[in-house]
């Protein structure tokens, strides 16, 4: 309805106190139309479809509340590298490689979203920890209580990139049930390949298998770019 009331008036359009709180969900090309000349949105808004930077970095003006983009369920290739505000991106389940915007990005990772080998894992491609960006990735566990990270650069390489050491790592941290820094495993440079990766064991079961989530952290090869802070719930 505002597509077509925007449409329709060159006049100010002031949301009434519902419709200015309310969480919304369409593509992007449909919320600048219906955002254009609003500033006072406070809702969510979830956006899906076409990935269009200048019309994201429109709603950004648009709106005080959280931005997120929901993926499909195959494998997505999705580059949010214009957009400049925070946005909130899950890929949904499938093989996805997603590049962030230059805003502090929250990366939704949740149970079923990947696999556990590197053929079905999540690439998150420019993840930054950096105070300029402060990207962060939600899997449902927080890292303060969850994550430990470590040096993965002596893992052996094998013909896998190091993901079978790397599990057998995380293996030995996870515990089942009630614990402290054991349900996030990070290493960063696994086996030299200059990325690091993340295992989450999130059915609590105290081991990396089906059910859980791998997540591969382009470029992060160095222990200044991922802390336990990068982790929340």
């Amino acid at each position: 309805e505002l597509v077509a009331i925007n449409a329709a008036t060159t006049g100010a359009i002031t949301l009434n106190t519902e419709t200015n709180a309310a969480d919304l969900s369409g593509t992007a090309a449909d919320f600048a139309a219906a955002f254009a000349g609003i500033t006072s949105h406070t809702g969510t808004v979830t956006l899906s479809g076409t990935i269009n930077a200048a019309n994201i970095n429109s709603i950004d003006t648009a709106t005080t509340g959280v931005i997120s983009y929901d993926g499909t369920a195959g494998a997505d290739t999705l580059d949010f590298t214009s957009v400049t505000g925070a946005i909130s991106i899950q890929g949904g389940t499938g093989a996805d490689t997603i590049t962030g915007g230059s805003g502090a990005d929250t990366f939704v990772v949740g149970t079923g979203d990947t696999g556990i080998i590197l053929a079905d894992a999540d690439t998150i491609t420019n993840f930054s920890t950096a105070a300029s960006q402060a990207d962060k990735i939600k899997v449902g566990l927080a890292g303060a209580d969850e994550a430990t990270i470590a040096d993965g650069g002596s893992l052996t390489a094998s013909t896998d990139s190091g993901l079978a050491a790397f599990i057998v790592a995380a293996d030995a941290v996870f515990t089942a049930g009630t614990g402290a820094n054991d349900g996030i495993y990070v290493a960063y440079n696994v086996a030299g390949t200059g990325n690091a990766y993340v295992a989450v064991d999130h059915d609590d079961s105290g081991a990396f298998n089906t059910g859980d989530s791998l997540i591969v952290l382009t470029g992060v090869n160095q222990a200044t770019e991922v802390v336990v802070s990068d982790f929340i719930t």
